[in-house]
């Protein structure tokens, strides 16, 4: 989940699941029921998948274009969604 490095071996391109259980404790505290919702680093979908699970629709934006043309993941593009200026 972080790419500072905090003495771990560091994946190649930064690479870093989300796990579920991080995704239901931010929605017991934050209602996004309303809003969009947009991953900007998608990876293989584990933050979309977790929202999915609660019932919440998201698109993601992945650097990989392998990871973001896997079937399984739906909603995410290939890009670099950290190169974007987001505003709602």
């Amino acid at each position: 989940m972080s790419a500072t490095n905090r003495g771990g071996q560091r994946h190649p391109d930064d690479f870093y699941a989300t796990p579920a259980w991080c995704v239901r404790g931010l929605l017991d505290c934050v209602d996004l029921a309303h809003i969009p919702i947009v991953d900007p680093c998608a990876g293989t979908g584990a933050i979309i998948r977790a929202l999915a699970e609660c019932g919440l629709l998201a698109t993601g934006i992945e650097a990989s274009r392998e990871r973001a043309e896997s079937p399984c993941l739906g909603r995410v593009y290939h890009g670099d969604g950290l190169a974007v200026s987001w505003h709602g």
